[in-house]
């Protein structure tokens, strides 16, 4: 699942018995809320797997991109450790790494009151959907603590073993032929020549986000020294 290589099918964005996706319907102004029981209806009894599971021993593996897979994942998560996913959050990684401006919408607030989410926008507005954001199981934050985030995550910070990131960046799986391949949660998006003339070809390590955000790592090994200061 955290390498999208599972076939699951993505209950948010696969079109619906209505013709719509939950998406969309969103998207267009449609508050909607939604638990995780509603997910697995949502993909066993309107949405198809797009393919059977696989060897994850094999060299390559088929790859297309789930959101059920992070929703099951995240009931993997409170099974485990007895815990809400928001209580989980803080206590491996909110409350160690001190992000005061990260909270969960609707199950947390963040440490420091001045932190203000900017609106999400569809189509030249703003969208109004509290209820959607509170189903997403995304966070909020800020530029500090995502910058703050990815720098425990990829040096280690996170990990009882630090070369877990490495084994989380070793395997890369194609998603979306030919830029953007996966790891284990870790999005590998290739930038070639022709995307950044005047540079050569590099990889980002990282993930963007559905409302246009984004947080990637460019590690020293492959960008030039005009790459490293934009990341």
């Amino acid at each position: 699942m955290l390498s999208h290589t599972s076939g699951l099918n993505d209950y948010l964005e696969a079109k619906l018995d209505g013709g719509r996706s939950l998406y969309q319907q969103i998207a267009g102004g449609n508050d909607l809320s939604w638990s995780f029981d509603d997910v697995l209806a949502i993909s066993r009894d309107q949405l198809r797997s797009h393919f059977p599971p696989q060897d994850p021993t094999s060299g390559r593996r088929k790859g297309r991109y789930s959101d059920t897979g992070f929703q099951l994942l995240i009931a993997i998560i409170e099974e485990s450790t007895g815990a809400s996913f928001a209580d989980a959050l803080e206590q491996r990684i909110i409350g160690p790494l001190d992000l005061r401006q990260t909270w969960l919408p609707g199950e947390s607030q963040p440490l420091d009151p001045a932190a203000v989410s900017t609106d999400v926008w569809s189509n030249s507005r703003p969208l109004v959907i509290p209820k959607a954001m509170g189903s997403f199981n995304d966070l909020y934050s800020s530029v500090d603590d995502t910058l703050r985030f990815l720098a425990a995550l990829t040096g280690g910070e996170l990990f009882s073993d630090p070369s877990t990131y490495r084994l989380m960046a070793k395997r890369r799986n194609r998603v979306i032929w030919p830029v953007i391949y996966y790891g284990l949660g870790m999005m590998h998006f290739k930038i070639g020549r022709l995307s950044a003339p005047g540079l050569r070809p590099l990889t980002l390590v990282g993930h963007t986000g559905a409302t246009g955000s984004w947080l990637f790592h460019c590690p020293n090994s492959t960008c030039s020294p005009q790459a490293q200061s934009t990341r």
